[in-house]
C-alpha cells in the first residue's frame, strides 16, 4: 500500500465520521471534548461578539447540538445556550448555534483551549483577531 493509499483512506474514514451518506455534516455522537478538538473547533467555526462567544453548527440536528452543549458542561464545566439561527436562503430549514455568554464560561474556555498542544495553539494564533473580546485579549 502507498503512503498516498494510506493517507486516502484515513481522510475517507474522517469523511464517513462527520458525513453522512448524503453529504450532510452530523456530529459523531462519540466525539471528544479536548483542548485541541475545541479550540480546532473555535478558530473554524467560532467567533466572538463582545458578549458573547458562538459556534457555528449549520446542518446539525438541534439533538446534536444540544448533545455538543451537555459534552461542554460534562468536560469543562460550561454553560452554553442553542439558540435558532435562521438562514435566509433556505427559509424551511432549522440551524442552530451554539453561544457562550457568561463572562466566567468565556475564560473557562479560553482557559481550556490554552492546554492545546504548543503546535496546535502556534496554528490558531494566525487568527489572532479570534481571541479577543471587548472584555480583552483571551490569548493562548
Amino acid at each position: 500500500m502507498s503512503v498516498y493509499w494510506g493517507f486516502r483512506e484515513r481522510l475517507f474514514d474522517i469523511f464517513r465520521r462527520w458525513y453522512d451518506n448524503k453529504g450532510i455534516k452530523i456530529l459523531d455522537p462519540t466525539v471528544e471534548i479536548t483542548p485541541d478538538a475545541l479550540l480546532h473547533f473555535y478558530v473554524g467555526d467560532g467567533s466572538a461578539g463582545n458578549y458573547s462567544i458562538s459556534f457555528a453548527t449549520n446542518n446539525f440536528k438541534k439533538s446534536e447540538v444540544e448533545l455538543l452543549s451537555k459534552k461542554f458542561f460534562d468536560t469543562i464545566g460550561i454553560e452554553t445556550h442553542v439558540y435558532p439561527s435562521p438562514d435566509k436562503r433556505y427559509p424551511n430549514k432549522e440551524y442552530f448555534i451554539l453561544c457562550i455568554t457568561k463572562l466566567e464560561n468565556i475564560q473557562r474556555l479560553f482557559r481550556f483551549m490554552k492546554r492545546a498542544k504548543r503546535e496546535s495553539v502556534k496554528r490558531a494564533m494566525v487568527f489572532k483577531h479570534k481571541f479577543t473580546t471587548e472584555h480583552g485579549y483571551f490569548g493562548l
